[in-house]
């Protein structure tokens, strides 16, 4: 065999070799391909199937109907929470008595409770002593006195608490944001809260 015979023989066997590297190369790329191109599509009908689900969980869900303040007892209010819905579950209820212009809270509380289908109505108490007593030291700055006729305003959300198969089945912000309380699966509600009440007249102060 002559050497050019030789050389010739060489190269025809690596360009086999390297052909045979490239096609499994390629082949290496069309699976990986395919391997991501179905996690997409995977990942795509999870996103779906999630959105679904949340659609189907928010439109069974309980909601605010309306607020009704039953009056003062005493140094007890009560009010009633009404809501209407078919998920049967627990729902977190929290409410708080704000002073409208300043903006502070003056009496706030929260509980869960486990709801029924259709319609419910949880009774919270508004404790009046505590109440006026956070008036008087943050917003009058402990200033003015005789009868103090306000209106505040009473605000009440009540919010899902998922069971395990509902935390599956929902999108991931959306279980966070339920974890943080900034949730779209809540209903808020408030009406206004007149409170009547007296306080002590400060004493003069003498001057010479």
């Amino acid at each position: 065999m002559s050497i050019r015979a030789l050389f010739i023989r060489i190269g025809a066997v690596w360009g086999a070799i390297l052909g045979g590297l490239l096609v499994a190369v390629l082949v290496g790329i069309a699976v990986v391909s395919l391997v991501g191109v179905d996690q997409e599509v995977a990942d795509q009908e999870q996103r779906e199937t999630q959105e679904a689900a949340f659609v189907d969980l928010a439109a069974t869900l309980h909601t605010i109907d309306r607020i009704e303040f039953f009056g003062w007892n005493a140094d007890v209010g009560s009010a009633g929470i009404v809501m209407r819905g078919n998920r049967g579950g627990d729902y977190r209820i929290s409410w708080q008595v704000t002073e409208p212009s300043s903006g502070h809270v003056l009496v706030e509380g929260r509980k869960v409770v486990s709801l029924g289908p259709g319609r419910r109505t949880v009774v919270i108490s508004l404790a009046r002593d505590g109440l006026i007593e956070v008036y008087r030291e943050n917003v009058l700055k402990e200033a003015g006195g005789g009868v103090i006729d306000e209106v505040f305003r009473l605000a009440a959300t009540v919010e899902l608490v998922p069971s395990p198969e509902e935390s599956a089945a929902l999108p991931p912000l959306e279980t966070q944001n339920l974890a943080i309380g900034q949730s779209s699966l809540r209903s808020v509600a408030g009406i206004d809260l007149p409170v009547s009440f007296q306080l002590p007249v400060a004493p003069a102060i003498q001057t010479d």
